[in-house]
């Protein structure tokens, strides 16, 4: 299977090498979408990265009271 990447510079290739108008202007809207895409997948995996660290952060303060009794009760 081909990355994205490959073919995004597939497609901008087709767009030089056409010499029909009309097809190059179809190369070049599908290059634009395909490179705006890869855009909002890329800010996907950053903000699920971030949701991750934020999600193992809140489960270190939902332990955080369960340390402090067990930590009192120790005194």
């Amino acid at each position: 299977m081909e990355t994205l990447e490959n073919c995004i510079d597939k497609i901008y290739e087709k767009a030089d090498l056409t010499d029909c108008d009309r097809d190059k202007e179809l190369y070049k809207s599908i290059y634009y979408h395909l490179c705006d895409y890869k855009d909002i997948l890329n800010k996907s995996i950053e903000l699920s990265n971030e949701i991750g660290e934020i999600s193992k952060r809140w489960e270190l303060v939902r332990r955080l009271p369960a340390c402090c009794e067990k930590a009192n009760a120790l005194k």
